[in-house]
């Protein structure tokens, strides 16, 4: 039999206490994770050594950034840095088995407590309802509780599941990423000769005395700085109030943009066209919003939602294709990366980012989109040895 428990009933959720990155620097061979509002790589931006008793976070528990709203299980005990959040079990028996049913129950509500502001998140995490199994008590007077939980029932359940579904699962994964990039063209991953070249240029770079890159061979490539306002002009994106969105899907329509620069709802939608953000096929923008300090790219013509001024549009000055935007897109997200929530952005257009240049001291875009392709395939032939990695590994567990 099943009962209704409250999330609050099952974890406590815990202010994350802050730890900037200005405090420390990563090791590879370092014990602690440090956890952050990205998304990849199960949070996880990098491992520190032991650092102090009064940052670090107990594992075996939950972790949410608050841009992605994604929860992840981290295992062992980690260090975190700003709008994050933890999960501590309240019950002794939880390990990660449990950890991955949580985990999917909880992404489910990713969209939900995204739409929220973040001082409405723990809440509405607490007031989350969830089904479990328990051990069932004789006294029909009996008042349920954590304590009364079939944890072994659900483990031996999620573990059989996962056994039934695996072949298949990857079976499918592994037809999908095939047809990808059949369609998309990334099937021929094999770095050129130009490609080796370019990615030789990336790494062997010189400085002069005053910071400007020379090319004193054919091995380097010159860079110089360039301010955002040399590059880019700044617009406010007229957001759609409350009283005027129609969320009815619409295949005619638009996507809507949150303030993590992705979809807000994963269909499209038809509003008063005013609203309506124009970018031009093959020319797109950059975008970010000084509520919660994110950048991103967008390739479409769009909606954005709230009617506040915090969602600015950066429209190139250059004819810019996507490779060469996603380049200079991965140079500001370094700096984004220590903006948050209501970080000033006023001066954003003075900030300086340093750009490969021609002879004339412009930006090489082309340089920019050939290091970005050939770093696509770099990209691609890993995940086609991660996949035939899968396919040896998914063998031995279904033979186990």
């Amino acid at each position: 039999m099943n009962k209704t428990f409250h999330i609050s009933d099952l974890f406590d959720v815990i202010n994350n206490p802050q730890l900037d990155k200005e405090n420390f620097t990563f090791s590879k061979d370092a014990q602690y994770p440090y956890f952050t509002r990205t998304e990849n790589n199960n949070g996880i931006l990098g491992y520190v050594e032991y650092l102090d008793e009064d940052h670090k976070i107990i594992g075996n528990s939950l972790a949410v950034g608050m841009i992605s709203m994604k929860f992840h299980y981290m295992a062992h005990d980690f260090y975190a840095g700003q709008f994050t959040k933890t999960l501590i079990p309240k019950f002794v028996d939880f390990d990660e088995t449990l950890a991955l049913f949580f985990i999917s129950v909880l992404n489910k509500h990713s969209a939900y407590y995204q739409s929220y502001l973040v001082r409405e998140f723990v809440p509405r995490v607490n007031n989350t309802k969830i089904d479990l199994p328990v051990i069932e008590n004789p006294n029909p007077d009996h008042e349920y509780t954590v304590n009364d939980i079939d944890w072994q029932y659900m483990r031996d359940r999620i573990t059989e599941l996962e056994r039934d579904r695996i072949t298949e699962l990857e079976r499918d994964r592994i037809t999908e990423l095939d047809a990808y990039l059949q369609a998309t063209g990334l099937n021929d991953y094999e770095l050129t000769e130009d490609d080796k070249k370019i990615l030789s240029l990336s790494a062997k770079r010189t400085s002069d005395e005053n910071g400007t890159l020379e090319d004193n061979s054919e091995d380097g490539v010159r860079i110089a700085p360039f301010e955002l306002t040399e590059l880019f002009i700044k617009k406010t994106i007229k957001g759609v109030p409350k009283k005027d969105e129609d969320l009815t899907e619409n295949l005619s329509g638009y996507h809507i943009f949150g303030q993590n620069i992705k979809y807000q709802y994963e269909h499209k939608v038809l509003m008063d066209e005013k609203y309506l953000q124009i970018v031009e096929p093959n020319k797109p923008i950059l975008a970010y919003t000084s509520s919660v300090g994110e950048i991103g790219m967008i390739t479409e013509s769009f909606y954005r939602t709230g009617d506040n001024g915090a969602f600015q549009g950066l429209f190139p000055l250059f004819d810019i294709d996507e490779y060469a935007m996603r380049y200079i897109l991965t140079v500001l997200q370094k700096h984004f990366a220590d903006f948050g929530y209501a970080t000033s952005m006023a001066n954003i257009m003075s900030m300086k980012i340093y750009l490969p240049i021609k002879s004339d001291d412009t930006p090489d875009f082309d340089y920019m989109e050939r290091y970005i392709r050939a770093m696509e395939k770099v990209v691609i032939a890993d995940v086609v040895k991660y996949k035939d990695k899968v396919i040896e590994t998914t063998k031995k567990v279904v033979g186990e």
